[in-house]
């Protein structure tokens, strides 16, 4: 169906009907025009092949009657036959077909009308407008004249008739999404204009022909998005391809998928989800995976991530993004974490681990601090942060161009201190949004607080963090800014209010500490 430039293609059951695509429309062709037997059952396997002549000849019909959905469906009605809705009049079915294109292929079934997709309504059937028809009928005249000549499946006529890169089949389309049974019948539908394909297969398909014929036909792909796979052999280069997504490879040998993925050397933006074990050694003589990756998301991928993430490196890629997403185990996710550091141009990192007892600690931490580009650190694990006060000082001085700090942890048996937080943030300037989820404790004594922080407008503090008194956890806010543009999320609504009673005796506290320092320097001068 058409919607705003895509197309879905949904599985031949989705509307009741067997007729619902090119390749099934073909076949009634087939069926309907060889009357007498002259239809080779032999051929019936060489669709593709078919679909693809059939694509060469100019003007096809195909594209009018996808133009005009509603009249694409009617001639389906006319070709296959459609089971009965209830409370639908079968007497609308009483026409005599015009021509014997569209003599349905089982006579002996009623045609009651068309079942609409949420089987609500039903609709008597009508013929095509003349136009759409007589075109339909000169294209399946040409389809019968090359089956008869011999020549539909011939290997030269194929060559000689390949689609002409103008001249495309439903010319306007620059994405689809398809859902097949069978993925070389989805073949049919490639041509040189797609630049997105997003793809989700059935389990136990095997994926091969489809991955050969992608480059083949579609040499503008831009991004490939690839949903339980079994199998991604023999792939050939796509050179414009900037963005790849794998979902579940599980019963494949990682080492020789990433050598096939590695035959993308455009790739900008890998992203592996539900993957077995990553293998725990490359063969470095073969091939330097991915040279231009710049974002790479892991989600639920166990192995060695840190030799993939250290290869990553050594082929030449300087990742600006690395997301290790769920269901990562301890163990992988602490060497991973040990192996950022290679990339030194890091922006973006975020790590979230929801499976085992993760614990992250301050000498596991500083495997990022060659990472000074780093500006964007995410932190949710599912288990302990086993750092005291000093040691989170001490990350805020590692990485001193954070502008987004996350950290969320609900089984952390240490607490923070409020007064070694605030430290810790002041040391980062740039710092704009600050998200914690930890056990804070502790007293924040206004004369601590000698100036607020310039740069953070979002302060996002959960309810499970309040281990301590509202009022210091109020101290601490108020602390941090001045309120002008600033923006608190919090579940405790009563932080706001108390944060505005503070802040008066927060600003004079400031003032008395700036005179007192005036004073020092005055009489030191002196």
């Amino acid at each position: 169906m058409l919607n705003q430039g895509a197309i879905v293609l949904p599985t031949p059951n989705a509307l009741h009907h067997p007729a619902l695509l090119v390749y099934d429309i073909l076949l009634d062709i087939f069926f309907h025009l060889d009357q007498f037997g002259l239809y080779r059952s032999g051929c019936k396997g060489s669709l593709l092949s078919a679909g693809l002549v059939c694509r060469a000849w100019y003007d096809p019909a195909m594209d009018v009657l996808w133009a005009e959905r509603v009249f694409l469906s009617r001639l389906l009605a006319l070709l296959s036959s459609l089971e009965i809705p209830p409370g639908c009049d079968t007497a609308t079915a009483s026409c005599e077909p015009a021509s014997p294109l569209a003599m349905p292929l089982n006579v002996g079934r009623p045609h009651a009308g068309i079942l609409e997709s949420d089987g609500s309504s039903c609709e008597p059937f009508r013929r095509p407008i003349p136009q759409c028809w007589s075109r339909f009928r000169s294209y399946a005249y040409r389809v019968k004249s090359a089956v008869l000549d011999d020549r539909l499946f011939d290997p030269t006529f194929v060559s000689s008739t390949n689609p002409d890169p103008s001249q495309p089949l439903l010319p306007n389309v620059r994405q689809l999404i398809l859902e097949p049974q069978d993925i070389r019948q989805a073949l049919v539908w490639m041509h040189s204009m797609v630049e997105r394909l997003n793809f989700t297969q059935r389990q136990g398909v095997n994926m091969s022909d489809f991955v050969v014929g992608t480059a083949r036909l579609c040499p503008n792909l831009t991004e490939l998005n690839l949903s339980w796979g079994t199998n991604v052999m023999a792939m050939e280069p796509i050179n414009g391809l900037r963005r790849l997504r794998i979902v579940s490879l599980h019963g494949c040998d990682m080492t020789a998928v990433l050598l096939e993925l590695a035959k993308l050397p455009s790739v900008e933006s890998l992203s592996l989800s539900l993957l077995p074990d990553l293998p725990s050694r490359w063969p470095w003589s073969l091939i330097e995976p991915f040279p231009k990756l710049k974002k790479l998301r892991m989600s639920a991928v166990n192995g060695s991530m840190a030799t993939f993430i250290r290869i990553l490196a050594t082929g030449g890629s300087y990742l600006k993004e690395l997301n290790i997403g769920r269901n990562v185990h301890m163990e992988d996710l602490q060497t991973s974490i040990c192996a950022i550091g290679v990339h030194r141009y890091l922006e973006r990192l975020i790590i979230h681990s929801c499976q085992g007892s993760t614990t992250l600690s301050l000498p596991i931490l500083r495997n990022i601090f060659p990472c000074d580009s780093l500006t964007t650190l995410s932190l949710h694990v599912d288990g302990d942060i086993l750092m005291v006060d000093e040691d989170f000082i001490v990350l805020g001085i590692g990485l001193p161009r954070i502008v987004d700090f996350s950290l969320q942890t609900l089984k952390s048996r240490t607490k923070f201190t409020l007064q070694a937080l605030s430290i810790a943030v002041k040391s980062w300037p740039s710092l704009k949004t600050l998200r914690l989820q930890i056990n804070l404790d502790g007293a924040v004594p206004p004369e601590k607080h000698t100036a607020p922080h310039r740069q953070l407008h979002t302060l996002h503090l959960p309810y499970c963090i309040i281990s301590t008194k509202p009022v210091q956890v109020a101290w601490f806010i108020a602390g941090l800014s001045d309120l002008d543009g600033f923006q608190l999320l919090c579940d405790e609504c009563k932080f706001w209010p108390l944060v505005k009673e503070l802040l008066p005796e927060l600003r004079r506290a400031r003032r008395e500490a700036r005179t007192r320092a005036h004073e020092t320097r005055v009489s030191e001068s002196d």
